[in-house]
């Protein structure tokens, strides 16, 4: 396609005397998929930057001849690569609509500006975990659900306790679970709430 040297080119002038940039997409993986196709683009950059891994790009045969590669300092990664150390973590997500719009987010990883994980808070005290939902069943495979989640998560427990209690809808079944400090669970029979009584007019 004529676009793609041109696009290439402008990158590597920008870009390539800098040590060189790795050029991905996702159309060989999904096609063109229009609309969608930015925002795909979006989900693949900010995964690269959580897993600090450089992904590959599936049938790459023939590298396109008409974009000089090696004078723009581009490459096309076709295995996983490791993200290059002493250099920012960034990706520029670039996207061209056929009638002449351009859009393009630059996404920078919070490594980047020094931002370090925090640490997770241990549980001080037990959790009240209250629970609450439509039937009987989806309360049981809420509650097994979170189980499973609070055994390998145990330091999130006092977020989920507010969540729970403060963010989400209280629906008719219901039930509770108090979690411990070695993040077990202990929960309470489930139980169908009351109707409000009926108002009688005399």
């Amino acid at each position: 396609p004529t676009g793609d040297p041109i696009e290439a080119k402008a990158v590597g002038r920008v870009f390539g005397p800098t040590g060189g940039v790795q050029i991905g997409s996702v159309k060989a993986n999904l096609g063109h998929s229009e609309g969608a196709s930015g925002l795909t683009s979006l989900v693949k950059a900010d995964m690269a930057l959580e897993n600090r891994v450089i992904p590959p790009n599936i049938k790459v045969n023939k590298p396109n001849p008409n974009i000089p590669w090696v004078s723009c300092g581009l490459s096309v990664p076709t295995e996983p690569m490791p993200w290059p150390e002493g250099r920012k973590e960034r990706i520029s997500v670039n996207s061209f609509g056929i009638g002449g719009t351009n859009a393009h987010v630059v996404l920078d990883s919070a490594l980047s500006y020094g931002v370090s994980p925090v640490p997770g808070r241990p549980l001080i005290s037990p959790e009240l975990l209250v629970y609450s939902a439509n039937t009987t069943e989806s309360l049981r495979r809420m509650t097994d659900n979170y189980k499973t989640w609070i055994q390998k998560n145990s330091d999130k427990v006092t977020d989920l306790a507010f969540t729970l209690a403060n963010r989400r809808e209280h629906l008719s079944h219901r039930t509770f679970a108090v979690a411990s400090l070695t993040g077990s669970i202990t929960p309470s029979l489930p139980i169908k709430s009351g109707k409000p009584p009926a108002i009688a007019m005399v």
